[in-house]
């Protein structure tokens, strides 16, 4: 199963970084333009940039439902990513407000790791063992948050996609219990 996956989600990512790119590229080449005129070249890039992070929030969403769907569906990449561009439509104000939630997180999560090396660093002399903890604790608290920003993602993603057919099946159980007279 993971060598069928692996090339779609390569192609996944590959197409993603290159559409960003392109992107990117599109928006900012007014300019480089115009790079002679100091103050329209940075207005352009700046107005540029502001096109340009809309865009990458739909890509980054479509991006990652459409990752979900190759795993847990086994979908084609096209199938894929039009699956994920429609759920984030359906659901764009949820997907906003828990990317917005999980990024808050993640930053004060690092935050806190920060302050914490930082009151472990005072306590250890000034070596290449202290490059080497602090390197590992690091590496420990991405690994850890990395994790737990991955199960929240996944967990997320079944419950945008799948409420609707839950709240169907339970509306229709209703009426079905209302239809039938209890005997008793």
């Amino acid at each position: 199963r993971a060598s069928t996956l692996f090339p779609k989600l390569y192609a996944l990512e590959a197409l993603f970084l290159i559409s960003c790119f392109i992107i990117l590229a599109a928006l900012l080449f007014p300019a480089m333009l115009v790079q002679d005129n100091s103050s329209l070249a940075i207005n352009l890039a700046f107005l540029g940039l502001m096109i340009f992070l809309p865009i990458l929030l739909v890509l980054t969403f479509v991006e990652i439902y459409a990752l979900f769907h190759i795993i847990l569906s086994g979908t084609s990449l096209r199938s894929s990513i039009e699956l994920g561009y429609a759920l984030f439509m359906k659901r764009t104000a949820t997907s906003i407000i828990f990317g917005a939630t999980s990024l808050l997180v993640l930053i004060v999560a690092s935050l806190f790791a920060g302050i914490f090396l930082g009151i472990g660093n005072a306590f250890i002399p000034d070596s290449i063992g202290r490059i080497i903890v602090t390197a590992f604790f690091l590496f420990m608290i991405q690994t850890i948050l990395s994790i737990a920003q991955k199960g929240a993602w996944l967990s997320f993603f079944r419950f945008i996609n799948t409420e609707k057919k839950e709240v169907a099946s339970q509306k229709q159980e209703n009426m079905i219990q209302r239809e039938v007279p209890e005997i008793g």
